[in-house]
């Protein structure tokens, strides 16, 4: 059975409307990890901010999002992410949803 995933990244920040994420890719590794990666550029086009903090949330399904920290991801997540192009999330997927 195909499960479908949804991401979805949350960009804390206090005000200002100019910042942006942009060249979204999804995709798992082949490696057998059970890793999801997800590469994005955040820019702050202003250049107000040094820092944001970026969160990621899960659905399968169409069920509830589920908040994804700690061990279940790395990379460019959490506080103090800096803006810049090439950024990468890893996320470890849950169990059974890939193989």
């Amino acid at each position: 059975m195909l499960k479908k995933l949804l991401i979805f990244f949350s960009i804390s920040f206090l005000f200002s409307q100019e910042q942006s994420i942009t060249n979204l890719t999804v995709g798992q590794l082949t490696d057998g990890s059970g890793l999801i990666a997800v590469n994005y550029d955040l820019i702050d086009e202003a250049g107000i901010f040094a820092s944001f903090n970026v969160s990621v949330q899960l659905s399968i399904d169409d069920s509830p999002f589920e908040s994804y920290s700690g061990n279940l991801v790395s990379g460019d997540v959490g506080e103090n992410v800096i803006p810049g192009t090439g950024k990468i999330i890893y996320i470890q997927a849950p169990d059974e949803t890939y193989s």
